[in-house]
């Protein structure tokens, strides 16, 4: 999932908001490589993964 215009943070907290949950994901690089974006794993409610990748505005990480 792309977070769009929106910062990766913010649109992952928008999404909690609604219901999905952070998973335990030991897979996050290090570091982002030049031309890759940050991604985050969350799980709907009924416990399905998925990525949320995005820009992140003034911060580094997973």
């Amino acid at each position: 999932m792309d977070a769009g215009d929106r910062d990766l943070d913010e649109e992952v907290e928008r999404l909690v908001a609604l219901g999905a949950r952070h998973v335990d994901w030991p897979f996050y690089p290090d570091a982002v490589s030049p031309g890759e974006r940050p991604y985050v794993v969350l799980a709907d409610p009924e416990g399905n993964r998925f990525c949320v990748e995005g820009h992140r505005r003034g911060r580094r990480g997973h």
